[in-house]
């Protein structure tokens, strides 16, 4: 039985994924990461009978606790934000803190890859419309967390283990595009023109409570890191990862 984990938020694209996972796998785990700013988890849970009525396959769905490894990804919170000059080193952290996770989890249950639901239209990259133009670049300023450039140094982490990072939908088309073969299976998504701006209005969704400054200064791009910085950061606590999966100090 070939088996795959999935980093799942319930939204567009990590429910997009499950679609696509189905045709090569046979048992998913969607793994929603519960960091100590979610609230309303239950909404993740709406879509799961559709997905394995629109799928066939075996879904199992679980909450994974973050709350140890952002415990000690945080350790020095303050000084790291003065030293960045930016509040959105948590993000890293959040992401250190996701991968850690999943790579724990994959070791529990002999699972060797893990998808998300990364998309080129979230990320800082070029694209091009069906006729071949190019299109405007995403207006979101963190777009180069899900650059294929940034996506390599988390994947890196995956592959320490043994694992592998995929990403099924990454170049799945526009939003619309999306959300049309999520509704042609019979899968919940919510107001469209709600849902895009703000998780707290979605219906499938849990909400961050990060979000209320950190979506507002975002989009008047204050005290946001560079790509520089970004990775740096991000590979600053990789060895915190590796102390928390090996259960050994690393000098």
């Amino acid at each position: 039985m070939k088996k795959v984990s999935l980093l799942f938020s319930g939204g567009i694209d990590s429910s997009l994924a499950v679609i696509e996972l189905a045709k090569d796998f046979d048992e998913i785990h969607l793994l929603t990461m519960d960091r100590c700013s979610f609230v309303m988890k239950d909404r993740v849970k709406v879509n799961l009978e559709n997905f394995r009525k629109a799928t066939g396959r075996k879904i199992i769905h679980k909450m994974v606790p973050m709350h140890k490894i952002i415990k000690k990804l945080h350790k020095n919170l303050f000084g790291d934000m003065m030293k960045y000059m930016s509040p959105f080193v948590i993000d890293q952290c959040c992401r250190v803190a996701m991968a850690t996770s999943a790579i724990l989890y994959n070791k529990m249950h002999g699972i060797k890859i893990t998808a998300d639901g990364d998309s080129i239209e979230q990320s800082d990259e070029k694209r091009t419309d069906e006729g071949g133009a190019v299109r405007e670049q995403s207006s979101w300023t963190y777009g180069f967390e899900q650059s294929r450039a940034y996506k390599k140094h988390i994947a890196d982490l995956y592959d320490e283990y043994g694992m592998e990072l995929i990403s099924p939908v990454y170049d799945a088309g526009t939003r619309d595009i999306r959300m049309k073969k999520l509704n042609d299976k019979g899968i919940i998504t919510g107001s469209r023109r709600l849902s895009r701006f703000a998780a707290f209005f979605s219906s499938c969704q849990p909400f961050c409570v990060y979000q209320l400054y950190g979506s507002p200064l975002l989009k008047l791009d204050l005290f946001t890191l560079t790509p520089d910085q970004m990775i740096k950061y991000l590979d600053s606590k990789k060895n915190t990862a590796r102390e928390h999966i090996t259960g050994r100090k690393i000098s």
